[in-house]
């Protein structure tokens, strides 16, 4: 039954949705002044409070529509159960292309945990959706729940693309995570395709072809790397202004002045012993914090070195400083 019916009269029901619609609430709310509200709210007579109604989609409309002025509200006012309500719901969401794969997965999960009596079987036949359907959006979002909140947004948006990042291992999930927050987009589904036939990393291109041109980069980035075209175009041109992550670390890195202690018992000690010998002990035996303790390293050191040689290996080594 379709009636007009007064905002105070009107409660919301429960939201599962994540993100924000294509229109923004001020193109809706300049919409709402001009035409109204052009399509109804599905609603139902309050279960608990006679003469209320509980809205089950339309939310969005109803918010805006009372910032607009709105104090009549067309509804489509339905007697229906809570598992109906959800369904019906659903339907009408899934019918208008405005959630995201992960918001029907996250839809499916919670009517399956609020009626165990569902299988994806039966719930899918309610729903319109194949078994398959059904698994791959509730693997996406079992996928959505498994991840940290801080990492989330940073996850693939497509169904598609989220089956994808499941064929790799956690730890490179991990890491195109990362690579996500850098650049401040999630990878789309064909990119995840390409890295995962990819034989070389970005760094590794770059390390190895270091004064390559730009277009030589962009190919091998697209070639070794599965990068797309436009973005091996701005990795590169990142990577031409040393504005890379690893980059900006390599370029902050200071030279210790000349006056650091540390650099000057170095400089002393080069003058009285090869930093061959220096080094091989530092790495070996670890460094001293004074001269005298590397004075007294490095002339037990060698002593010990010397009474181990034998005979033969320092007549050789004195024959060949008489050369």
């Amino acid at each position: 039954m379709k009636q007009q019916i007064p905002g105070d009269q009107l409660v919301l029901a429960k939201d599962i949705r994540l993100s924000h619609d294509a229109v923004s609430d001020e193109e809706l709310i300049s919409s709402i002044q001009e035409h109204g509200i052009r399509v109804d709210l599905l609603v139902r007579s309050h279960p608990s409070k006679p003469g209320m109604y509980e809205i089950w989609d339309g939310r969005r409309r109803f918010r805006l529509g009372k910032i607009a002025g709105v104090a009549m509200f067309p509804c489509d006012i339905r007697e229906m159960e809570d598992l109906e309500a959800h369904i019906m719901a659903f339907m009408l969401n899934d019918q208008r292309k405005e959630m995201s794969s992960v918001e029907l997965g996250l839809w499916i999960v919670t009517l399956l945990k609020e009626y165990p009596e569902l299988t994806q079987v039966s719930l899918g036949k309610k729903l319109g959706h194949s078994e398959s359907w059904m698994s791959r959006h509730v693997a996406v979002a079992e996928q959505y729940l498994a991840t940290s909140e801080e990492d989330r947004e940073h996850l693939p948006k497509t169904e598609r693309g989220l089956r994808e990042f499941r064929r790799y291992s956690p730890e490179d999930q991990k890491r195109i995570i990362e690579q996500s927050k850098l650049r401040g987009e999630p990878p789309s589904a064909g990119e995840l395709m390409r890295q995962a036939q990819a034989t070389m990393s970005s760094r590794e291109i770059f390390e190895k072809w270091p004064h390559q041109d730009s277009e030589f980069l962009i190919y091998m980035l697209q070639e070794s790397a599965g990068f797309t075209a436009g973005n091996a175009a701005e990795r590169v041109k990142q990577f031409k202004a040393k504005a890379l992550p690893w980059q900006r670390i390599q370029r902050e890195f200071q030279q210790p002045r000349r006056s650091d202690a540390v650099v000057q018992l170095y400089a002393k000690l080069s003058e009285w012993y090869p930093p061959e010998l220096i080094d091989f002990i530092e790495e070996n035996l670890g460094a001293a914090a004074s001269i005298e303790t590397w004075k007294s390293r490095i002339r037990s050191f060698m002593r010990k070195l010397l009474q181990k040689s034998g005979e033969e290996l320092r007549q050789s080594v004195l024959e060949e400083f008489k050369l």
